[in-house]
C-alpha cells in the first residue's frame, strides 16, 4: 500500500449499517474521494439485531446526512418514541420505564435524585416518573413536539424513533441511488468478515473492487470477540396492528425468551430473543461481544461486524451512529492510516464497554429467575467499573463517571430507580434547602408536568394530524 492521498472508499453490505455509512460518507467527503457501495443482499437479515429503538440523537444524525424528519415520516413507517417499557422484568416481575429525557434539575449544586431520596419515606421506592415529562406523556398516551426557547415542561420532553430496519432499507436505497455513490449489486461471496490488508476485493461475479479503504458492514463476525461469548437467536414477527399506537416499546421477559414489541403505523413488530428453541428456520444468530481492533490496516468493521449487543435498549443503534460519526472524524488524509485506526479503536472499545455496562445493569441484583439470557448473564462476574458504579450509587447516590460515556447521568438515574435501587444515603448538602421548600419544588414540578400532559393531544391524533400537515406541505 502506498502513502498517497485517499481516493476511493468501498462499503461492503447493503443493510442498515452499510446504507447509512455510505450516505454519511457521500455527504461529508469531498467529490475527489469516490464512494462505492457493494449492495450485498445477504447482509440485510442481520439488521434485526439493531432492534427498533433509535435514540434521540438520531434526529441530528439524519439531518447531517441529508434526511429531514418530514422526509423520514412520509417515506417510512417510522414513529415517534419516548423509550422502553419493561414488563415482568426479573425475579420480581418489575414494571418500569426507561425513557428519553433531558437532564434533571440541579439545586444548590445537588443532583435532583438526592432531594427525591431525602423526601421519599424509607419504606417506599423512588419514583422518578412524575418528574419526567416523557414518562408522564407516555403514561397518558399523549405527544407533541417540544418547543425551542420556551420555559415550559414540554421543552424538557425528548424523543427518539421507532424504526424498523427492513422498512428503512427501501427508503435509504432510494437516497443512495440519487446520490453520487456508485452501487455494485453483488456480494463478496464470503461467509466471514473481510480480512486486512485487503487489495483488491474479489466479488462473487469474479470482478474486483480496488479501494484505499474498505468498510465492512456485512454482519459477518470474527471469532476473536472480547466479551461474554454468549450466542443468542432472534426472529421478527410482523402482524397487522389491532390496537392504538404506543410511544414506548414494550420489553417483556418470560422463562423462555425476551420479547420486544413495537407498534408501527399499520402493524406490530415483535422481536423474540431466545436460546434457539421454538424458533423457525428464519431465526438469526449472533455472538455477543466486540472486536479489540475493528480498524486494521485498510479495513474498518462497523455495526454488528465490529460488536453486538442484545437489542434490549437503544444501544445497538446508538453505537452504530457513534461509529459512523467517529469514522467521519477520523477519515485518513492518506493511505497511511495507523494514527486514525489507533484512535478509532480506542474510542470504539470505550463506547462499547460503557454501553455494555449500561445493559448489564438491567440484570443486576434482581435474581436469576427469568429468561435464558438472564440466567447466562447472572453466572458472569461484573467488571470493576460497573461494580464501582453500583456500589457508589447504592451507598450514597453518587454517579461514577468515566470519559465520554454514551449514557449520561440522568439515563443512569432512570435505570437505577426503575430497577428499584435506592441509595442508603443522600447528599448531606440537601439540608441547605429546608424540607418545606424542597417539597414545594417537587410539588410544583409534578403539578406543572401533569397540567402540561393534560393539554397535549392523544398520540394517535397528533400523529394523524402531523402526517396530514406534512403531506399537504411537502406533497
Amino acid at each position: 500500500m502506498t502513502a498517497g492521498p485517499l481516493k476511493h472508499i468501498a462499503i461492503c453490505g447493503g443493510g442498515l449499517a452499510g446504507q447509512l455509512c455510505a450516505l454519511a460518507l457521500a455527504k461529508h467527503m469531498p467529490d475527489s474521494i469516490a464512494i462505492t457501495l457493494i449492495n450485498d443482499p445477504s447482509t440485510v437479515a442481520g439488521d434485526l439485531f439493531f432492534g427498533t429503538l433509535a435514540p434521540a440523537a438520531t434526529y441530528d444524525f439524519f439531518l447531517s446526512i441529508g434526511i429531514t424528519e418530514p422526509e423520514l415520516l412520509l417515506n417510512t413507517r417510522t414513529c415517534f418514541s419516548l423509550g422502553t417499557e419493561f414488563k415482568d422484568w426479573g425475579e420480581k416481575k418489575r414494571a418500569w420505564k426507561l425513557v428519553f429525557h433531558r437532564p434533571l434539575p440541579i439545586h444548590n449544586g445537588v443532583q435532583f435524585h438526592h432531594y427525591l431520596n431525602h423526601m421519599t419515606p424509607k419504606t417506599e421506592a423512588l419514583d422518578l416518573s412524575p418528574y419526567v415529562m416523557s414518562a408522564v406523556a407516555a403514561d397518558n398516551g399523549v405527544f407533541a413536539h417540544p418547543p425551542e426557547g420556551k420555559n415550559i415542561p414540554l421543552a424538557a420532553l425528548e424523543y427518539g424513533y421507532h424504526l424498523d430496519p427492513e422498512d428503512m432499507i427501501s427508503f435509504l436505497s432510494t437516497k443512495v441511488a440519487a446520490s453520487r455513490i456508485q452501487i455494485v449489486e453483488d456480494s463478496v461471496g464470503l461467509n466471514k468478515p473481510l480480512d486486512a490488508p485487503l487489495e483488491p476485493l474479489r466479488l462473487k461475479c469474479g470482478s474486483e473492487i480496488d479501494a484505499d479503504l474498505f468498510i465492512d458492514c456485512s454482519h459477518h463476525q470474527n471469532s476473536e470477540l472480547v466479551g461474554n461469548g454468549m450466542t443468542i437467536y432472534a426472529q421478527v414477527n410482523r402482524e397487522r396492528r389491532d390496537d392504538a399506537p404506543k410511544l414506548l416499546r414494550q420489553v417483556t421477559e418470560t422463562d423462555n425468551n425476551i420479547q420486544a414489541k413495537t407498534t408501527f403505523r399499520a402493524y406490530t413488530h415483535t422481536l423474540s430473543i431466545t436460546d434457539g428453541a421454538d424458533l423457525s428456520d428464519a431465526a438469526q444468530t449472533i455472538s455477543l461481544g466486540r472486536l479489540e481492533t475493528p480498524w486494521e490496516q485498510n479495513v474498518v468493521k462497523l455495526g454488528v461486524s465490529a460488536g453486538a449487543f442484545a437489542p434490549l435498549t437503544d444501544a445497538p443503534l446508538r453505537l452504530l451512529l457513534l461509529d459512523i460519526q467517529r469514522l467521519l472524524e477520523l477519515i485518513p488524509t492518506s493511505q497511511n492510516m495507523k494514527v486514525e485506526a489507533r484512535e478509532f479503536n480506542r474510542r470504539f472499545r470505550s463506547d462499547f464497554d460503557l454501553a455494555e455496562m449500561f445493559q448489564r445493569t438491567l440484570f443486576e441484583g434482581d435474581g436469576s429467575d427469568g429468561s435464558m439470557l438472564r440466567r447466562k448473564i447472572e453466572t458472569q462476574t461484573i467488571c470493576d467499573r460497573l461494580s464501582r458504579k453500583l456500589t457508589q450509587y447504592e451507598s450514597r447516590g453518587a454517579l461514577v463517571n468515566f470519559d465520554n460515556e454514551p449514557y449520561q447521568d440522568h439515563d443512569w438515574v432512570s435505570l437505577h430507580t426503575g430497577m428499584g435501587r435506592r441509595p442508603r444515603r443522600y447528599d448531606p448538602l440537601t439540608i441547605r434547602i429546608p424540607d418545606p421548600q424542597i417539597e414545594q419544588i417537587l410539588g410544583t414540578m409534578r403539578l406543572s408536568i401533569a397540567q402540561m400532559s393534560a393539554k397535549m393531544p392523544p398520540y394517535e391524533t397528533y400523529m394523524t394530524r402531523f402526517l396530514a400537515f406534512l403531506k399537504d406541505k411537502h406533497g
